[in-house]
């Protein structure tokens, strides 16, 4: 794993096409946000954006408000966009689809995945582009993302602060691939499979290289994602999470050491982190919050291993967490 920092733009000129693969299941209430975030992007004037969005299996109007705010972005010689619809439901099927319909030869092509509940924030696309641009010998390359600080508000419960405490002091969300919105060398990666995390699946093609995958520095470039509203769907998030990694194992037994490899002595780190660091950023988190997020992180992990016996992740196939869409 490489940290990358120093970016610079420059390098992102009329040779580049930057093509952002949306994979989107029953997303009408968020896809129209995301790609009108798209739109209000800095890139170089040179520079062709193409935006893929693929409906995949909805049981609702994704299809049209994703049709609606593709139009509205599209600039023809600058912004090129294209709506797929399938029936196959699963987040690497709909990358598969996409990625097929990415064009060859000619221009260097850029290829980013853009979960569709995410808002890169201003310049981070560029950033990653060029980023990508300029360490060809990295498999995949990701964004640091940063939850949005819901719990302030009046009507924010305490297990939406909880959520934001782990997001900010669990340090292995800060140094590992996460793809709400990440770069990656289709090459390197091949087909998908069917499997529920497209991030797992890209460090474990990643670290084949002898560059690995890299993570943009957070001060250079950021995407913003909502976090969990209630203690009960934090749970359900974490478990999910935690059931997708042993998913993740059972499929590629040494992605334990890979994991292993990143992590280093987790738990001392997760004591150290949560009970005795600074608050980053000047955030006011009290010895309550932590010891909140430091049970729901270790009792979800002890309950993650009999979740997984009874209903192990078998498929792509996934729910959503209501209350952070």
């Amino acid at each position: 794993m490489k940290f990358l920092s120093g970016v610079d733009t420059a390098v992102l000129t009329r040779k580049v096409e930057i093509n952002v693969l949306i994979p989107a299941h029953n997303s009408e209430r968020r896809v129209g946000g995301v790609i009108a975030n798209l739109g209000r992007q800095w890139l170089p004037g040179e520079v062709l954006l193409r935006v893929m969005v693929c409906a995949n299996a909805c049981g609702d109007n994704t299809a049209v408000e994703a049709q609606r705010a593709l139009n509205r972005i599209k600039k023809p010689g600058k912004v090129e966009t294209e709506l797929i619809e399938t029936s196959e439901a699963g987040q690497p099927q709909a990358l598969n689809t996409m990625v097929a319909r990415v064009p060859t030869g000619g221009r260097k092509q850029v290829v980013i995945e853009l979960q569709d509940d995410s808002f890169p924030g201003m310049g981070a696309l560029a950033v990653l582009a060029a980023a990508a641009c300029l360490h060809p010998e990295l498999g995949a390359i990701g964004v640091v993302p940063r939850a949005i600080p819901t719990y302030r508000s009046k009507n924010a419960g305490w297990g939406e602060k909880v959520a934001f405490v782990i997001s900010k002091l669990d340090y292995y969300s800060r140094e590992v691939l996460i793809d709400r919105l990440c770069a990656f060398d289709p090459e390197v990666m091949g087909e998908f499979p069917d499997l529920a995390s497209v991030d797992l699946f890209m460090v474990q093609e990643a670290m084949k290289l002898a560059g690995g995958y890299g993570i943009i520095d957070p001060c250079e470039a950021v995407v913003f994602n909502r976090v969990p509203e209630t203690l009960l769907d934090l749970v359900r998030q974490r478990l999910m999470y935690l059931g997708i990694t042993k998913q993740m194992i059972r499929a590629y037994p040494d992605y334990r050491e890979l994991v292993g490899q990143v992590r280093g002595p987790r738990v001392k780190r997760v004591f150290k982190d949560f009970l005795f660091s600074d608050c980053p950023e000047g955030l006011d988190f009290g010895m309550g919050d932590r010891i909140g997020a430091l049970v729901v992180m270790v009792g979800t992990r002890i309950m993650a291993g009999f979740y997984d016996k009874l209903f192990p992740y078998r498929s792509s196939k996934r729910g959503r967490i209501n209350s952070a869409i």
